[in-house]
């Protein structure tokens, strides 16, 4: 009992401030131990620096995966569609319409923006048999839900 009244009243004596920094004290203290842990020890898969360099007249090591035969790689099919991105949007100043043409822009696609069909003004999908857009953005879904039935089962197909 008498460690128990010794912790109690060094408990009371102790002040905000001396709690505050010893809790600062210990956090930085895990922060360098975690750090030592992390990035000090020297990992078994990373090249160590003081091995010595592999002869170059030796043939690399083979790895499992170049054991199976390689596959021949076919030459890539042209696309059919051109790498052109049409976005539906409420309005030309819709702020979220805004925001996913800007997102276009930074990635550098190239896109062209249309006020949502409501009846009977679906643009052009496809010229000569070829599609004219690689993706459709519709800034609200219940603009494509809402679609006629005409223009969805075509966006359907073309999809």
């Amino acid at each position: 009992m008498p460690a128990l009244a010794c912790l109690r009243r060094l408990c009371r004596h102790v002040s905000p401030q001396a709690v505050l920094f010893l809790l600062f004290i210990f956090c930085l203290f895990s922060v360098f131990i975690s750090a030592y842990y992390l990035y000090g020890w020297k990992r078994g898969l990373e090249p160590s620096a003081d091995a010595p360099e592999p002869d170059c007249g030796d043939p690399p090591p083979v790895a499992p995966s170049r054991l199976l035969p390689l596959k021949p790689v076919q030459a890539a099919t042209p696309s059919r569609t051109d790498p052109l991105v049409l976005v539906f949007v409420e309005s030309l100043y819709s702020q979220l319409g805004q925001e996913v043409v800007a997102i276009l822009e930074s990635s550098r696609f190239k896109y062209r923006t249309e006020i949502a069909p409501g009846k009977g003004d679906m643009p052009t999908l496809t010229d000569k048999g070829r599609g004219r857009f690689a993706l459709i953005i519709y800034e609200n879904i219940l603009k494509y839900v809402n679609l006629d039935a005409w223009n969805r089962e075509l966006l359907d197909k073309y999809c």
